[in-house]
């Protein structure tokens, strides 16, 4: 799985809260395979590009952001969450959206097929502060102090503190479009959530009370005694 480690990796994006600066994406490293066939729609035929960064599979890990909870909305697709979109993501999608722009392919058979004509066939993605996005049903949750003491648990447990989001770009979705007349649209899922539970004044008194019971049950090493005999005034140790 390629985490885009050199722009921000899941440790680097829990440091960086409110905002990173970050490296972005380079537009040369993107590219799109060539359409695939899924299915029949309506008449229509639909189709996949796989979008690839350096040959591989894209990530983006979204920078640490405070949160009371995740929204969630359902809808026909599954269970999407709301996702906030800072600068540097904002400028990510921005990227990847002028990319699809340009070089996403619509086939010829389905061109052919499609009534509305248009100078534009692409579905941006919505432009507000936040954006709900799918929930892969693959979607790993993570919760911990630490990213190396984190543990596996279900997103409805969690509450308030600080959530990275792990957002997979697959494919560019070619075909028909609901009500809208559009045939391109990019595809995001949720791959993984890491939540860092915000810590309260007992949480802190319960690690400095830790941190003691630690040193308190460390062997101690007793040191020797010694004691004096006054016969002609000598010091001797006594064994051990």
């Amino acid at each position: 799985m390629n985490v885009l480690s050199g722009i921000l990796s899941l440790q680097t994006a829990m440091a960086m809260n409110p905002t990173p600066t970050a490296a972005s994406l380079n537009p040369q490293h993107l590219e799109l395979w060539n359409p695939k066939i899924e299915k029949v729609i309506h008449g229509y035929p639909t189709y996949k590009q796989q979008v690839r960064y350096n040959g591989v599979r894209l990530y983006l890990q979204t920078p640490a952001v405070y949160l009371p909870k995740v929204d969630t909305q359902v809808n026909r697709c599954g269970q999407n969450l709301s996702i906030p979109i800072d600068n540097w993501l904002r400028q990510q999608l921005d990227i990847l959206e002028d990319f699809v722009r340009q070089k996403a392919l619509i086939p010829t058979e389905l061109l052919q097929l499609w009534p509305e004509k248009k100078t534009s066939y692409y579905k941006p993605l919505y432009r507000g502060t936040r954006c709900y996005i799918l929930q892969s049903k693959y979607c790993k949750v993570t919760s911990g102090v630490t990213v190396e003491q984190s543990v596996e648990t279900e997103l409805s447990s969690l509450g308030a503190g600080f959530y990275s989001f792990h957002i997979e770009v697959p494919a560019v979705y070619v075909g028909p479009h609901q009500s809208d007349g559009n045939l391109i649209s990019l595809n995001l899922r949720i791959a993984q959530i890491h939540h860092q539970p915000e810590l309260t004044g007992l949480d802190h008194i319960e690690k400095v009370i830790d941190s003691c019971v630690k040193e308190c049950q460390e062997p101690v090493t007793k040191p020797k005694r010694r004691r004096t005999s006054k016969k002609d005034g000598a010091t001797t140790k006594e064994k051990s």
